[in-house]
């Protein structure tokens, strides 16, 4: 319950942080890791030392028609580069949220469930052409996976793509 209630106030803080940007732009990026909600897809604001992005994507499915598992969802966080010296490195959190539906063969009867899983965690990410620059990104992300059927402290890499 408290990883919960502390994901929903890590939300509200993303979602409100209103600093006076100066130079403001958006990019489209794709990749895989916990920002990208595992394979996925996002939008990112960019301002001159932080990012904020908002990102779709599944972690895993299988099935041929992707409908007898999958876990599948959205992650938000805030990346700075203020903390560094050198402009190609950027920490921050992620949250992410997923439902996962699984399916499980019973005798002759199908039997769904849902999981909704939380992912907490902490984000170093590498520019190869320098913050706000776009191009290739690649890191690394410290969470808490949190779920009725598995919770834990985990490590994941991650490569993307800014446009």
């Amino acid at each position: 319950m408290r990883i919960r209630i502390f994901s929903v106030l890590m939300m509200v803080a993303i979602a409100s942080t209103n600093i006076a940007w100066s130079e403001e732009k958006y990019s489209f990026g794709a990749g895989a890791g916990v920002p990208f909600s595992g394979l996925g897809i996002g939008i990112t604001r960019y301002s001159n030392n932080d990012y904020s992005f908002a990102s779709v994507g599944c972690f895993g499915w299988r099935g041929e028609d992707f409908d007898e598992t999958r876990d599948c969802g959205l992650s938000v966080g805030f990346f700075t580069n203020g903390l560094f010296s050198n402009n190609k490195l950027s920490l921050g959190p992620v949250l992410s949220f997923s439902d996962s539906n699984e399916y499980f063969d019973v005798g002759s009867a199908e039997s769904g469930k849902h999981i909704l899983k939380t992912r907490v965690g902490l984000g170093l990410n590498y520019h190869f052409y320098g913050f706000g620059q776009g191009g290739v990104i690649a890191g690394v992300t410290a969470y808490y996976l949190d779920s009725s059927v598995d919770s834990g402290f985990r490590l994941g890499l991650q490569i993307g793509y800014q446009w």
